[in-house]
């Protein structure tokens, strides 16, 4: 099932504030509201990049920020795995501390605040995961993610937090190789003991637009309908680019030298609740790899223009 964010009048006018809108998720969200005609504002830390449209913001200084929008999407965070486990304290500031910060600025003057999480918070595990399960971080970066969680829930009402499953995109530098060796008939190997429950950039997006329109309070997930591994995942991709499955070649992680802190097992999210306001269910691993390569092929289109 795909959303489609409905238009309602009386909240064309309420802006909402994407925080972090030049990251991969605030961009597409930003884009899809915008298209949708909603008053939809992003901030960022460069001066050129300035607009009435993008406001200027330091996330690490944000006591003087003045704009009081309606609702806030809080993408913002550093996401780079291997980089949090080396700079622990840098990155606490930024994904915790200042998230924390500019939050209970933003609550204070009546703002709804979402709060992108991650499935990150409950490490390494095959089992499906329900809202009330008990976090359990498997690296830093899932510990940051649960520390902003519990640091934003305690400010009081007119809070959601939502945590996504693995989003796959060409964006990331892995996937957009698989697609383009497959493409040229090269061959790929995935690992085969590596597994994570996907969902497209596209199904990420737009529940997370209808998520700042309705203003929910309290945690929800967003998850794929599988957890599969790479090579699984990597096969149904070859298949639905109608190339020989053959060239995906299974191959183990004990061959490389994975670090201990990327879990080899990323769970599956229990949607009900999210279904129950939303009424979408989990998406499934074709939506997924469709979404992937029409999302491509506006890549391509775009690096050729």
């Amino acid at each position: 099932m795909q959303l489609q964010v409905i238009l309602v009048p009386e909240l064309l006018n309420q802006p909402i504030l994407v925080v972090g809108g030049d990251s991969l998720v605030g961009r597409a969200v930003v884009d899809y509201l915008d298209s949708a005609g909603f008053s939809v504002f992003t901030t960022t830390r460069r001066t050129e990049c300035v607009s009435s449209k993008c406001l200027a913001l330091d996330l690490e200084n944000s006591s003087a920020f003045g704009f009081q929008p309606a609702t806030v999407l809080l993408c913002a965070s550093i996401t780079n795995t291997a980089f949090v486990e080396k700079a622990r304290a840098e990155a606490r500031r930024v994904n915790v501390d200042a998230v924390v910060a500019l939050a209970r600025t933003l609550h204070e003057g009546g703002s709804h605040i979402i709060y992108i999480s991650s499935v990150g918070v409950f490490g390494d595990s095959c089992e499906l995961k329900e809202t009330t399960a008990s976090p359990f971080p498997a690296n830093e970066y899932g510990q940051q993610k649960l520390d902003a969680e519990r640091g934003l829930l305690a400010l009081g009402s007119r809070f959601a937090v939502i945590r996504p499953t693995k989003i796959v995109s060409c964006a990331t530098p892995m996937i957009l190789e698989w697609i383009e060796k497959l493409g040229c008939g090269k061959e790929i190997q995935p690992f085969n003991d590596f597994f994570f429950c996907p969902v497209s950039l596209k199904f990420l997006s737009h529940s997370l637009a209808a998520l700042a329109l309705l203003r929910p309070s309290g945690i929800f997930h967003l998850s794929g309908q599988s957890q599969v591994s790479y090579a699984e995942f990597a096969k149904v991709l070859a298949k639905s680019m109608g190339v020989d499955s053959d060239i995906v070649v299974p191959t183990n992680s004990a061959r490389f030298k994975v670090p201990a802190f990327y879990p080899p097992r990323q769970p599956c999210l229990s949607m009900a609740s999210t279904t129950a306001l939303l009424g979408v269910q989990p998406q499934s691993l074709q939506s997924v790899v469709d979404d992937l390569l029409s999302e491509y092929m506006d890549y391509v289109v775009r690096v050729k223009s």
